[in-house]
Order: C-alpha cells, then structure tokens, then sequence
C-alpha cells in the first residue's frame, strides 16, 4: 500500500513538473494613462508627409512572370502589374500623371522583388491589440500634424486597404490624378475598375470630411485632370467623375477653380474645409499651354499648404460663382 501511495505520488510530480507554464501578462494597461499616450506618441509613425501611391512593374519577361506568378498577392483595387507604394516624405515624382512611377524588379537565385515592396508599408499592429489601446490611440486628435498626399486612382486603394491607421494621425489630405472615362478600347479602365475606384474615394470622403466622425481632417484637396477635348464635359457629365463624388459627398467651405483647356484637357482644383454648413465658390480660368504640357495635378506649393480655420458663416448652401 505504501508503495502504491509513493507511485501515485511520483505521477503527480511528473504531471506537475511537464505542465505548460502559464503565459506571461502584460502590465501594459496598469500604467497610467498619461504615461501610454506618451508611448504612444513615440512609436506612432511620425512624418510631416507621407506619399501613398503604386507602380507598375518593370523589368524582363521572365522576371515579371516569375514575380506575378509567385511573388506578392495582388492587392484590392490594383492592376496585377502594380505594386503599393507608402513613403515617408512628400515624393512628387509618385503622384505624377505625366511620368507615371516604376516598380523595377529585382532578382537573385531564389526570388524576385521590386523596388516597391522594399519600401515597406507601415503596419498598424499597435492598433490591433485590443479595443482599449486602439480608442486610446484614436483620441489623440491634437497630434494630428501629417499630411497625406495620394495618387488617384490607385493611391486611394493603397490607403483604404493598406494603411487606413494613417488617418489616426492625418491633419489633411491631398487627392492627386486624372481620371480616364471607362471605354472599349484598353486605354481605359473598365466598367467593374471604375465603379471600384468610385466606390473607395466615396468611402474615404465619407470618413474624413464628415465633421461629426473622428477621422474628420482640417482640409481635403482634389487636383483631378480631365485630359483630351471631351475632359471638361467629363468633369460634370460622368457620374464617376471624381469631382462630382467629391461635391456629392462633402460639407463644408468649398473652393473650387476650374480650368478650361482646349484640346488637351482640362483641370479642377477643390479645396473642402469640413464643416456643418455647406458654402461653395466656384472659379473658371483658362488653363495656359504650358499648364496642360506639365504635371498640372500636383500642386505647385505642395508640401506646404494655407490651413484654414475660420467657420463658415451664414446660410447652408450657398453658391459664388466668378470668371477669371
């Protein structure tokens, strides 16, 4: 019997020693409050600019096969021989429309990668530990201080998919592109491509123009080219014009000038203040020679921009119209 009691004893002991260790708790949330948002603040990613945008891929036939058949996932809302791009800094060479931004591949034995993917797109894991971190995170409004600036119509998708954390910190944002009617031919995009990109910048206006959420931004600005002779109607005949989207689906200050080309395109620049009240000024010009020959959808004082804080004044819906 006694002998029986100590073989008992024995396998109690081996069960105890081989049991798995409890795992380790995080006193993280034990600190004060004070102290997590100065952690925060420190290891959130901190830029003054940040270009969101994609690139073709470049390179030999064997490797650009190589790299779409085994190489990154195709990402949402991008032709499969583009690659996301998230910079910090403002990099206009990204967002321009007249000379488009490459990918090239390279490759060793084993692999190919792009220029692209080497960039590296911030991760928002800090944001996905739990509810509480993330709200935490999301009520440090007064540390907005990055702009983003975005290709249209492929940075948007990068955003929306990618990188949406960025909005935590995003004081403004800045819309940058040309927009290609859907036709038959393969010069533009599709019916399915074109509802899509309709579809996430109408989603993305809904989140940071909107006063009443709290991704809400100071200030919202479209550079949209309309190239070719038909670009002026396109700018208020096409339900998918991203002008239109954007006057659909914003309040506030609105300033809009219009510039009228000839048988190169035209261009609208909108500038959107959130605010409750809508009041729109609306400006026509003619778009110069030279403008239509350059990069007229990046700004020309990009990084830098004219904050505006005052609040509009008087009744809703009120419309300035003018010809320069």
């Amino acid at each position: 019997m006694p002998k029986l009691r100590r073989v008992r004893k024995d396998i109690g002991l081996a069960k105890l020693t081989n049991s798995p260790e409890p795992p380790m708790q995080s006193h993280f949330l034990d600190l004060p409050i004070e102290l997590r948002l100065q952690i925060y603040e420190y290891v959130l990613l901190d830029a003054e600019a940040i270009t969101i945008a994609s690139a073709s891929v470049v390179g030999s036939f064997a490797d650009i096969l190589h790299h779409l058949t085994f190489g990154s996932k195709r990402h949402p809302g991008l032709p499969r021989d583009h690659e996301p791009i998230v910079k910090q800094g403002y990099h206009r060479d990204l967002i321009s429309y007249r000379d488009p931004p490459k990918s090239i591949i390279k490759s060793d034995a084993r692999n190919t990668w792009t220029t692209a993917s080497c960039a590296g797109l911030p991760t928002p894991s800090l944001l996905l530990l739990n509810h509480q971190i993330s709200t935490e995170i999301s009520s440090l409004c007064h540390l907005r201080k990055t702009s983003l600036f975005v290709s249209y119509p492929y940075g948007i998708h990068v955003l929306t998919h990618s990188c949406p954390h960025l909005l935590h910190r995003a004081k403004s944002l800045h819309i940058a592109g040309a927009f290609l009617p859907v036709k038959p031919s393969s010069s533009g995009p599709s019916l399915d491509e074109a509802n899509a990109h309709m579809q996430t910048l109408t989603a993305l206006l809904r989140r940071v123009a909107d006063p009443k959420s709290m991704h809400h931004l100071s200030k919202v600005e479209l550079r949209i080219y309309y190239p070719g002779y038909r670009g002026y109607s396109e700018v208020w005949g096409n339900d998918m014009s991203p002008i239109t989207v954007a006057l659909a689906n914003t309040n506030g200050k609105i300033d809009m000038s219009v510039y009228k080309g000839n048988m190169q395109g035209s261009g609208v620049h909108v500038s959107i203040v959130p605010q409750e009240n809508r009041n729109i000024s609306c400006r026509w010009r003619n778009l110069k020679k030279d403008e239509e020959t350059k990069d007229w959808c990046v700004g020309e004082s990009w990084p830098a921009y004219e904050e505006e804080e005052e609040e509009v004044k008087g009744p809703a819906d009120r419309f300035i119209f003018s010809k320069e």
